[in-house]
């Protein structure tokens, strides 16, 4: 399980840097707007993290 946290935290950003290159701006200004939306919904959903009033805004 430490090596996926580590390989997620290190292979996010180039891998997405990378995919960002080959695409729009205004793709990449969605997949960068909506990323703390998304990442709040998996939580919420997948392993049933509350998400407070505070978090939302």
């Amino acid at each position: 399980m430490p090596f996926w946290a580590v390989a997620g935290v290190v292979g996010f950003s180039p891998l997405l840097y990378l995919g960002l290159r080959y695409s729009t701006a205004v793709n990449c200004a969605l997949i960068q707007g909506f990323s703390p939306l998304i990442t709040a919904l998996i939580a919420g959903l997948i392993i049933q993290e509350p998400v407070t009033r505070r978090q939302q805004l």
